[in-house]
């Protein structure tokens, strides 16, 4: 969120309140949505995180990565919660 406010505010020359920045980061954000990684990936990145969060002496991933992982993760509970409904 940070790298889209200032990627924003480059673009400004005048200081502009944070209203006026909401419709270009959720075009951001959606842009950023569509670049998804395949189920398999985001349970491994998944995984490797929350051994790094617990303490193992591991790399943290890529913060975008994570977002990734995170995104294909919700899309895949919330397929799964629309064809129990059904």
């Amino acid at each position: 969120m940070y790298e889209c406010l200032l990627a924003l505010r480059t673009t400004y020359r005048y200081p502009i309140h944070y209203s006026a920045y909401r419709s270009k980061i959720e075009i951001t954000q959606n842009k950023m949505s569509k670049t998804s990684m395949s189920t398999e990936e985001a349970i491994k990145t998944l995984k490797h995180h929350n051994r790094w969060r617990r303490g193992a002496n591991i790399k943290m991933d890529d913060p975008k990565k994570l977002g990734q992982a995170l995104d294909e993760a919700i899309r895949v509970m919330e397929e799964s919660i629309k064809n129990k409904t059904k």
